[in-house]
């Protein structure tokens, strides 16, 4: 799902923040990053970098991913209609190519870390998958 962009405006980000709200369930909201978490850090320079924004085929958001620099967290969210290995494997290449743009040469003494729930069978696949645990 090539058709993706940078977090950079304030509509693109509004467009993560509604995502976020009609795909992740209510006991969910407040999880890190909530609306509000999003909303600060978006405020700091150059985060849109950092942040990216995948739409289906009719240009609706289907999923977003965001690095949380310093602190080299992955956080994503994806529409269930969307989730597949490929879109997974797509987000955390991404996700590398951010920490490599980041650190260069200091990569190695870098990690790219992740959380999520012990309840969240798709994220603690993905986790799984990918080496993270």
């Amino acid at each position: 799902m090539k058709n993706d962009s940078l977090v950079t405006t304030p509509a693109s980000l509004q467009e993560v923040l509604d995502l976020i709200t009609a795909i992740r369930p209510a006991a969910r909201r407040a999880d890190f990053p909530s609306i509000t978490d999003l909303e600060e850090i978006f405020r700091s320079p150059g985060i849109g970098a950092d942040a990216r924004l995948w739409r289906d085929p009719s240009g609706l958001p289907a999923a977003y991913a965001l690095v949380h620099f310093p602190y080299n967290n992955l956080n994503f969210e994806i529409r269930e209609a969307w989730w597949t290995d490929e879109l997974e494997d797509e987000i955390l290449e991404w996700a590398q190519g951010r920490m490599r743009a980041r650190y260069g040469e200091e990569l190695a003494g870098n990690t790219l870390d992740g959380s999520c729930r012990a309840e969240d069978g798709r994220m603690t696949r993905f986790f799984e998958r990918h080496g993270f645990v």
